[in-house]
């Protein structure tokens, strides 16, 4: 169940949209837990997500990511957008079969809990889909929401 909570508010994180950025209290230790992981991170926002999980955006090397850190400080996944090219066999297999007359609007790499997975978001005439494929192939659809609701 634990694991499903932390998808469902990656996934919310991954299609929401911020029109005011107001300004977010985060623990200190948090913060530090942050500043120790990635030392060289640029222009770091953050946002709650859930009572007791927050997640960050940032940049590090040229590249966009994301971290998500409980009210521990204890980092509980890390993300990156990734392009369809750079993903394993089977994965791209289950998207193209999953998702075939969809277009692909977003692919984060997602890393946590000792294992790695992929949030794909795809869109249709009829439905938005967000789905966390596996490395193994196996999907699990975490939100779908009707187009125009």
């Amino acid at each position: 169940m634990k694991k499903f909570f932390v998808t469902l508010a990656l996934a919310v994180a991954v299609v929401s949209l911020s029109f005011a950025s107001d300004v977010v209290k985060v623990d200190r230790k948090i913060q530090s837990a942050f500043q120790k992981e990635f030392s060289s991170a640029f222009n770091p926002t953050w946002e709650v997500l859930a009572e007791g999980l927050y997640h960050v955006s940032f940049s590090q090397n040229g590249e966009a990511m994301d971290a998500y850190y409980n009210e521990q400080g204890q980092q509980v996944a890390l993300a990156r957008a990734v392009s369809k090219d750079n993903l394993p066999l089977l994965v791209g297999k289950t998207i193209d079969q999953k998702f075939r007359g969809s277009i692909v609007t977003d692919i984060r790499e997602l890393v946590g809990e000792n294992e790695t997975s992929y949030l794909v978001t795809a869109r249709n005439e009829k439905a938005t889909t967000i789905a966390r494929i596996y490395t193994g192939g196996g999907i699990e659809v975490v939100k779908r929401v009707k187009n125009g609701k």
